[in-house]
């Protein structure tokens, strides 16, 4: 008699990564032409719950430099430009995330925000978010400099897909950890 195996919700799924989120083996730039944080020695929470999930990470996504502005642009990448017309912009700071959901050249992706980083994209780029306001962990980020401004802000881990029922079922999975 097999057991019926059972799989994470998101099983197989390839995930980008907003740049600023820590991945063992790789650097993060935040933007910046230097290296903000080295090679990372260990997964962080949030790629050990991605994971968990079940979903592959793949590509990393640009950011503006320490993630501080409202579009996408910095020395390393260039100006992150718009899948519905170049001559816009994704907006910022997790646009680079915006561009590769809303171009269909990932489907799911890991931004985060603060005051608009993952709701301006989504709306400059015809795709799904949700802020989910200290919902769960954001450990497992680079810092550019402490320019939180204070305690009360820190970035919010969200979820960008082409599908609204995707963000549901992620903050279900994420709520019920």
């Amino acid at each position: 008699m097999d057991k019926e195996k059972t799989f994470p919700p998101f099983f197989g799924v390839p995930v980008s990564l907003k740049d600023n989120v820590l991945y063992k083996g790789r650097v993060s730039y935040v933007g910046m032409i230097d290296p903000i944080n080295p090679v990372q020695g260990e997964e962080t929470e949030c790629v050990l719950l991605i994971k968990k999930m079940g979903l592959i990470p793949f590509v990393r996504s640009t950011t503006p430099q320490a993630n501080k502005t409202f579009e996408t642009n910095n020395n390393i990448f260039g100006y992150c430009k718009n899948p519905w017309d170049e001559g816009r912009s994704c907006s910022g700071s997790s646009g680079g995330e915006g561009g590769l959901i809303g171009s269909h050249c990932a489907p799911i992706g890991i931004g985060n925000d603060i005051a608009g980083s993952l709701r301006s994209p989504a709306d400059f780029t015809g795709i799904f978010t949700l802020k989910p306001f200290y919902r769960y962990s954001n450990i497992g980020l680079a810092k550019a400099g402490d320019f939180s401004g204070g305690l009360f802000l820190r970035p919010e881990n969200g979820v960008y897909s082409r599908s609204i029922d995707d963000v549901i079922l992620w903050n279900q999975f994420m709520y019920d950890k």
